[in-house]
Order: C-alpha cells, then structure tokens, then sequence
C-alpha cells in the first residue's frame, strides 16, 4: 500500500487512462463550427481538412469553435449561444485579431 502526499487524493488518477482515451479520440475527430462560416475560411485561404477539420453539422456536433476575427457584435453574440451548445470538452480557436467577448477566452489563437 503506497502513502499519498498531502496534495495527492486517492482518486486523483483514478479516470487518467479514460481521459487519454478520449483525448486521443477526439484529437483524431476534430468537428469545427466555423464562425461566420466555412465560405468565409476557405476565402481566407483556411482548408479544413488540411489543418485536421471537418464541418461540424450544428453545435451539437462540434468540438472546435473555429471563430475568424473580426466580427459583428450580433455574430459574436451568437457565436456565444452555439459555444454553450457545443458539448463538453470543446475548446475555441480564434483566427485573426479583435475582441471575442462575449466568448470565453480562446485555448488558442492564430
């Protein structure tokens, strides 16, 4: 029987082989809602499947909120409703400079 430190738990690793499952499964189905669209990514120059994509069908489906900045206040308002009907983990991607508030802050920007 081992001895866990003090900032240690007894479930602390518990779920980690589950969570690297699902962490490798989704890095190889990355689903991508792009805002204010996919026409405007690939005018932009941006090919989904090259950077690892697909369309995501609606939020519900996606894992990857692909937001190309700048955008209207009203868009990014809704940007904000399709990002809490993403399911969880979802992570968002912004591509280019400007405000994305009300949205959370980007897990990474380009």
């Amino acid at each position: 029987m081992t001895m866990l430190g003090a900032h240690q738990s007894a479930r602390a690793g518990a779920f980690a082989p589950l969570r690297r499952l699902i962490a490798g499964a989704m890095a190889r189905d990355l689903r991508a809602l792009v805002v204010p669209g996919v026409d405007v990514a690939l005018a932009a120059g941006l090919d989904l499947s090259r950077a690892g994509l697909t369309e995501a069908d609606g939020p519900r489906q996606a894992n990857v909120l692909l937001v190309m900045l700048p955008l209207p206040a009203p868009m990014l308002k809704a940007a904000t409703v399709a990002y809490a009907q993403m399911p969880r983990p979802r992570t968002v991607l912004v591509l280019g400079e400007g405000v994305i508030a009300p949205l959370p802050e980007p897990d990474s920007v380009r």
